[in-house]
């Protein structure tokens, strides 16, 4: 199953890693022009973004999970129940 996911996640970013190097590059290019003009500066490693970009993942991952295994784990004949009634209700 992760296995899956794995695949699909890379094949996009594939398709799409133009895209994303260009709204990388324009994206770093116009933040260094802005930061430009403030007088204080801090140095910040690419460590920090890495760190940023893995935690936003792992929270994407995590919630993208607990919400398949949530849909795994209900019972179908509920949710159609349940949809059926509120489709009801929604004409009447």
């Amino acid at each position: 199953m992760f296995k899956n996911y794995f695949k699909i996640a890379i094949r996009t970013l594939w398709h799409l890693k133009g895209f994303s190097a260009i709204n990388i590059a324009s994206l770093a290019i116009g933040m260094d022009r802005w930061l430009s003009d403030f007088p204080y500066r801090v140095t910040i490693g690419p460590s920090i973004f890495l760190y940023a970009g893995l935690l936003s993942v792992l929270i994407s991952f995590t919630t993208v999970s607990f919400q398949a295994i949530k849909a795994v784990v209900r019972n179908p004949v509920t949710s159609l129940r349940s949809e059926q009634a509120n489709l009801n209700r929604a004409i009447s």
